[in-house]
C-alpha cells in the first residue's frame, strides 16, 4: 500500500473514531500516523502524531500502547 493511502484510511478511520468518540481507535490513528510519517523521513510530522496519540493513552490510561509510542519516539530521534 502507498503511503499516501494509508494516510488517507488513517485520517478517514480518524474522522469517524471522533464522531463516534472512539478516543482508543483516535490514538491509535495517531499512532499509525506518527510511524507512517517516521519511515517516510517526515520527522516533524511524526513528532506531532505521536505526541498526540502519547496524550491521548495517557490519559486513558493505557500503559501499553504508551510504551509502543515511547519506542517509536526513541526510533525517531536514532
Amino acid at each position: 500500500m502507498c503511503p499516501a493511502h494509508a494516510e488517507d484510511l488513517y485520517r478517514q478511520a480518524m474522522r469517524q473514531a471522533e464522531r463516534l468518540g472512539g478516543r482508543p481507535l483516535m490514538a491509535r490513528c495517531h499512532f499509525g500516523l506518527g510511524s507512517l510519517y517516521r519511515r517516510a523521513g517526515k520527522g516533524r510530522e511524526a513528532r506531532e502524531s505521536l505526541e498526540k496519540a502519547a496524550a491521548l493513552f495517557r490519559d486513558m490510561g493505557m500503559r501499553l500502547w504508551s510504551d509502543r509510542v515511547d519506542a517509536e519516539v526513541r526510533l525517531l530521534l536514532s
